[in-house]
């Protein structure tokens, strides 16, 4: 929907189709509901009842859709029982060469090895890569179905149900972030690939920090991402803009109607706390990834590589130091490749 328009209205329908482009346009839309995958109690990965009769399965997850994915809650974790209460890194110990502080100050005078990271039957982490149009983190505080303080609307589910109390259509004055439910530290680990919205006149794309994206208040909440991230292309489902500028009730309004007026807090920011996963460095890769492949560097068809023999590379090859001693015998630079 073109909510810029003095009179929103949908994409026309292509003429010869009769599709609308309504799916893959990139207008902000609280009317457009796409379909998506949410993914949770998701912290431990590994096959077998225990993690010592995994020692011989080393696959994660690979989970692909070109809908819009949700992570709730922890993911994946680097941990000896799959909680947060026996984490592991890469190295061990407490003091400046072990594991990494939050500040970041002892990256580079760790040297405490941890032999159970990465490792088959020591460590619940598996290579998992999730690859979707939009990913987006939740928090385990997440109010399933609900907004401004987490009092219930109504919704639908897959078979058409309304459920719920309210209104089935929400009050965008209700969205603002300061009613927005307060999340709790989260960690994922994961290879994410997905799409961004691409940036337009006035309107920054979010780059890569948005690449990652969240619905709630995380402002002073930690949120650890460990693994890698790939973008791939623009947005198909998950259109909405970085920056909005429409689609807000200004708070000052007169007469109850509703004025543009510029925001861009959908939510509010964690304390990024990501980085690569050297752990993918441990395993094969996932599925998916093991696909990857770097372009070589061909050789340019304006130039060639001349044999030894050629004159021009013996003029070269037999060039001598110049001496005071004119008289001198000096061998070539390259006595082994001249002829």
């Amino acid at each position: 929907m073109n909510a810029r328009s003095t009179e929103p209205q949908d994409p026309p329908q292509n003429p010869t189709t009769g599709v609308s482009p309504k799916p893959v346009d990139s207008f902000p839309d609280p009317d457009r509901r796409p379909y998506g995958f949410r993914l949770k109690n998701g912290a431990v990965l590994y096959r077998g009842s225990t993690l010592t009769a995994d020692t011989d399965v080393t696959a994660g997850m690979s989970f692909i859709s070109d809908n819009p994915i949700y992570i709730q809650g922890n993911f994946n974790l680097h941990s000896t029982d799959g909680t947060t209460d026996n984490l592991i890194e890469e190295f061990k110990g407490s003091d400046d060469k072990g594991k990494l502080k939050d500040n970041f100050s002892n990256f580079y005078k760790r040297e405490n090895l941890n032999n159970k990271f990465a490792r088959n039957n020591q460590d619940t982490w598996r290579p998992t890569e999730i690859f979707g149009d939009a990913v987006t983190i939740l928090s385990n505080d997440f109010g399933d179905g609900y907004i401004n303080s987490r009092q219930p609307v109504s919704r639908v589910d897959r078979n058409g149900n309304m459920s719920g109390s309210g209104n089935s259509r929400l009050q965008f004055k209700d969205l603002w972030p300061d009613n927005f439910s307060k999340a709790s530290k989260v960690r994922v680990n994961a290879v994410i690939v997905s799409g961004i919205v691409p940036s337009r006149g006035l309107q920054f794309s979010g780059g890569l920090r948005t690449l990652a994206r969240f619905i709630e208040d995380w402002d002073d909440v930690s949120v650890y991402i460990q693994g890698s991230f790939l973008q791939v292309n623009f947005n198909t489902y998950a259109t909405g803009p970085a920056e909005y500028d429409a689609w807000n009730v200004s708070r000052v309004a007169i007469d109850d109607s509703p004025v543009l007026r510029f925001i861009n807090q959908s939510y509010k920011a964690p304390t990024r706390k990501w980085g690569y996963d050297v752990a993918l460095q441990y395993r094969p890769p996932a599925p998916v990834s093991d696909r990857f492949v770097s372009l070589g560097s061909p050789r340019n068809e304006f130039y060639q590589e001349m044999p030894p023999e050629d004159a021009y590379n013996q003029l070269l090859f037999c060039a001598r130091v110049p001496s005071a001693n004119t008289n001198s015998n000096e061998d070539p630079i390259y006595k082994k490749l001249c002829k």
